[in-house]
């Protein structure tokens, strides 16, 4: 069973008003199907017409085979390091194992190259173009509030309550399935910094962000991004 994000259709800018230095880019670990998924969302970036490319930040382990499908769908394919959970994190701490490679986004904040990004996972089906993001006021963080259950597709029955020790609660959790930020060493060494003295909580990387941006984080309008479990 997949979550299938659905990004939205919007208003599109025509390529002569497109910047050069931002960028759509997705994660990829290891030898296993998600390239497949990656594969769709070059395609459906390339659908819905899209004026920037897509860049696929992958880890070591993931094959040749799989680099060569997604040059041919016209990704840009940059290998990064991997960013490894504090010792003392387990598998078990996390809702599902693999969130523990999740870690690894936090290297997209070191691409100089771009300075401004449109995260999407490699299970996010797009529908429509969003290019518009790319207007929205640098210096923030924007990400969709993460209001359902991934696992039954409805909210929650008990809300999950902010840890204490990580201080005050901040103004949403978010779904760290889609995001916009723009990159900066100083950033990328804060949230790695952030890393080591942030306890383990259940979805990862999600919870760095959160406290490594404070109130620097701002929700995108729900109806951008919706999750249906298929």
């Amino acid at each position: 069973m997949f979550r299938n994000p659905v990004v939205n259709n919007f208003p599109r800018k025509s390529k002569q008003e497109t910047h050069p230095s931002h960028a759509y880019v997705t994660f990829l670990a290891g030898d296993g199907d998600y390239v497949k998924g990656v594969v769709g969302l070059a395609k459906g970036l390339r659908k819905v017409k899209t004026a920037y490319p897509l860049v696929v930040a992958v880890l070591h382990d993931v094959p040749e085979e799989h680099r060569r499908m997604l040059v041919e769908q016209g990704c840009l394919v940059r290998e990064i390091e991997t960013v490894y959970p504090p010792e003392k994190e387990t598998d078990s701490q996390f809702a599902w194992a693999y969130y523990a490679v999740n870690y690894s986004k936090l290297s997209l904040w070191n691409f100089a190259e771009y300075k401004k990004m449109i995260y999407l996972d490699a299970d996010v089906q797009v529908s429509g173009n969003t290019d518009h993001l790319f207007e929205l006021e640098g210096g923030s963080f924007y990400a969709v509030m993460d209001c359902l259950c991934e696992m039954h597709g409805k909210q929650c029955k008990e809300k999950v309550q902010w840890p204490q020790e990580l201080g005050s609660k901040p103004p949403f959790y978010f779904n760290a399935g889609m995001f916009v930020f723009g990159s900066n060493p100083f950033t990328y060494h804060n949230l790695l910094k952030t890393l080591k003295i942030t306890p383990a909580t259940p979805f990862a990387e999600q919870c760095v962000c959160v406290v490594g941006w404070g109130e620097q984080v701002k929700s995108i309008m729900v109806i951008l991004f919706s999750i249906k479990c298929w």
